[in-house]
């Protein structure tokens, strides 16, 4: 439906989990009369998800489990985030302040909040702000380091 409405938009898939195969085959039976499908092969994902998530637009997180870490990457580069409604990724995710928040499986739901962030660049830009923010005061690294002295300092007593 997306690339119907937006001829410049391009996906790029990331990661290698066991539905890697078979996602890049839908990739191609969608995609078979043009190029605008991208996979990204490990080793040196890391580097090349991170160069993918600085030009994405937005990022869809769409792990049955986990994820954290791809979205608190597109949160801390300003993106807006489309995620499988989990535990793991609601405790991360501001539903509809930092992105959107989606039943898992829902792939409509997942191109229908795409193409409201596709409509309204203004939207996406506040999400991505409220985002990169989200991130800094609640996941930064100062955080973290004073979290875990703590539990540190509790167990020793």
């Amino acid at each position: 439906m997306l690339r119907y409405e937006s001829p410049a938009l391009q996906l790029v898939l990331t990661g290698d989990g066991p539905d890697r195969k078979t996602a890049e085959e839908l990739g191609r039976a969608l995609a078979f009369d043009d190029c605008r499908v991208r996979f990204k092969r490990p080793p040196g994902i890391q580097r090349n998800a991170s160069a993918a998530t600085c030009l994405a637009e937005m990022v869809w997180v769409t792990c049955e489990r986990g994820g954290e870490h791809l979205a608190l990457r597109a949160m801390a580069a300003g993106k807006p985030v489309i995620a499988y409604q989990t535990p793991e990724l609601a405790e991360i995710i501001d539903d509809s302040e930092t992105g959107f928040l989606v039943p898992r499986g829902d792939r409509a739901a997942i191109a229908t909040k795409a193409h409201l962030l596709l409509a309204h660049p203004d939207i996406a830009a506040r999400m991505g702000a409220a985002g990169r923010k989200r991130a800094a005061e609640r996941f930064g690294v100062t955080r973290m380091a004073e979290q875990h002295a703590r539990v540190y300092q509790e167990v020793a007593g």
